[in-house]
């Protein structure tokens, strides 16, 4: 193997699979972004099971203890609303619509919203169909250079450059 050849098969190893790269990108954007979004969809329905299983093994728990011991039931019921007759020197706090309305929003707003998706930027940009296209030409043009410049070659005989000299 000569020298040239030394230099041209990493050149090309390095060309080609950069310019594979950026076409595979630019042509698969719309796929990796929905991946990324199903991902994210995946990761907040695991969250929201997690959540939901812990809530489980809370209200099991409650009902052991309610079981376990009858007096609890006792010294709870008094204060379970609407269980006794209404006192009209009791203040009842049952809630009208409008307020547990009030009372989400104030809520909604209190907690931190649900993050993003969490795509990379390189991804964001290329979804942008100008940008696409160029990553795409730019890929070709690395395919393309990289198969004319670096190559195969055709192997040079010892006949034919005697015959040139």
């Amino acid at each position: 193997m000569s020298n040239n050849q030394l230099i041209r098969i990493p050149l090309f190893i390095v060309l080609f699979s950069i310019g594979a790269s950026a076409l595979a990108a630019a042509v698969l954007c719309n796929d990796l972004l929905d991946y990324y979004q199903i991902q994210h969809q995946i990761d907040l329905a695991q969250r929201q099971i997690i959540d939901l299983q812990n809530l489980n093994e809370d209200y099991r728990i409650l009902a052991q203890r309610l079981t376990d011991n009858p007096r609890l039931v006792r010294r709870l019921a008094p204060v379970t609303p609407h269980t006794q007759e209404p006192d009209p020197n009791r203040i009842d706090p049952a809630a009208r619509a409008e307020q547990l309305l009030a009372a989400q929003e104030a809520l909604s707003r209190s907690q931190p919203a649900q993050q993003a998706t969490l795509t990379p930027a390189w991804l964001e940009r290329c979804k942008e169909p100008r940008r696409r296209m160029s990553l795409f030409l730019a890929g070709g043009a690395l395919v393309l250079i990289s198969f004319i410049f670096f190559g195969m070659t055709k192997p040079v005989l010892e006949e034919e450059v005697e015959d040139e000299e």
